[in-house]
């Protein structure tokens, strides 16, 4: 039962994921402020790389996208790791 109230609580992140991401539609149509935020999230890169790539973009013009999201990435483990280290 208490994981059900969890997912749902975690189902609940999922629609302003998608919105900041670029997912339903492409970052450069949210103001400014929220484009900020959505650099910061470790999707945004993957989706608009694969949305070139799909639109038939080469890899030299996908590769700064790939690239940032694997430091992204990086950033993000490195800081759960911290993080389960100092609380858990």
């Amino acid at each position: 039962m208490l994981l059900f109230l969890f997912m749902g609580r975690l189902a609940g992140l999922q629609d302003p994921l998608y919105i900041l991401s670029g997912v339903n539609f492409p970052v450069a149509v949210l103001p400014k402020s929220l484009q900020a935020i959505s650099y910061s999230l470790p999707l945004t890169r993957g989706i608009a790389a694969a949305r070139q790539a799909l639109n038939g973009a080469d890899w030299l013009s996908i590769e700064p996208l790939v690239t940032g999201e694997l430091l992204i990435g990086l950033v993000y483990i490195i800081a759960g790791y911290f993080f389960w280290v100092c609380f858990i």
